[in-house]
């Protein structure tokens, strides 16, 4: 029971890490955009948040960087 509780919070802990990470490189760049800004533009559409950020901002994360 100890070992399979460990796993999952080890597990979901990566899972995180990943997703900061990810995060936090796309916004990396010539056009440093913040990491909570790179959030907002990638969850938009599940959420609704409304944009406020500029449209080449949004073309870079999701044409340019987040292809890669």
């Amino acid at each position: 029971m100890y070992q399979r509780k460990r796993t999952v919070i080890i597990t979901g802990g990566l899972f995180l890490l990943t997703l900061f990470v990810m995060t936090v490189s796309v916004g990396v760049g010539e056009s440093g955009i913040a990491p909570q800004k790179v959030f907002d533009i990638l969850t938009a559409g599940i959420f609704g948040t409304t944009p406020y950020w500029s449209a080449g901002e949004e073309t870079i994360v999701l044409g340019i960087r987040l292809p890669r």
